[in-house]
């Protein structure tokens, strides 16, 4: 549902940024995303997309996920998010992508983003009954911001900023800020 999205270039983007896009710009609308590419022996050592996200700016973005449930009937993915927020590394993973491999809740899988491995524990699992967001789940592996950077190996970087901006909304202000190879 973004109407703009700020992209790193080669480097990512400063976690600063999106501090400065908040508190200085006042745009609540805002969320940052890590994403990268990983590889678990665990779960067929295919190539799987992790997602960084800050549960309390999601809802307004993607808000499919607040019909995903988690581990069971009447949990809400963000209410599992929060509660995953301190445990370094937590991950989510689809329900199918769990039981095709026979995992679950508290298992830990290795994430080799670059062939470096990483420990994560699977919190949760996505499930739906919808066959196009269980599709969708199948290939990724969902997490916190802050894991998602100690995962990928790149601390105080994120990939992009999700922005809903109101119509005719000046970018000048959001431009100034970007580093040279970033791009709104």
């Amino acid at each position: 549902k973004a109407t703009h999205q700020i992209i790193g270039g080669a480097n990512g983007l400063p976690t600063e940024l999106y501090r400065q896009l908040r508190a200085e710009l006042h745009l609540e609308a805002a969320a940052p995303v890590v994403e990268d590419y990983v590889r678990s022996p665990e779960l067929g050592n295919r190539p799987l997309r992790l997602l960084g996200v800050d549960p309390f700016a999601e809802p307004p973005f993607r808000d499919y996920l607040t019909n995903v449930q988690v581990g069971g009937e009447g949990a809400n993915a963000f209410e599992a998010l929060n509660q995953f927020l301190a445990q370094p590394n937590a991950i989510l993973i689809s329900a199918g992508l769990a039981q095709q491999y026979g995992l679950q809740p508290g298992d830990t899988v290795t994430l080799q983003p670059g062939g470096r491995p990483v420990t994560a524990t699977i919190a949760g699992t996505l499930a739906t009954d919808d066959p196009l967001t269980a599709q969708a789940l199948d290939g990724l592996i969902l997490t916190d911001i802050a894991s998602a950077q100690e995962i990928a190996g790149h601390p105080d970087t994120i990939s992009r900023i999700d922005l809903i901006l109101p119509d005719g909304f000046d970018v000048g202000p959001i431009r100034s800020l970007l580093p040279p190879d970033a791009a709104i």
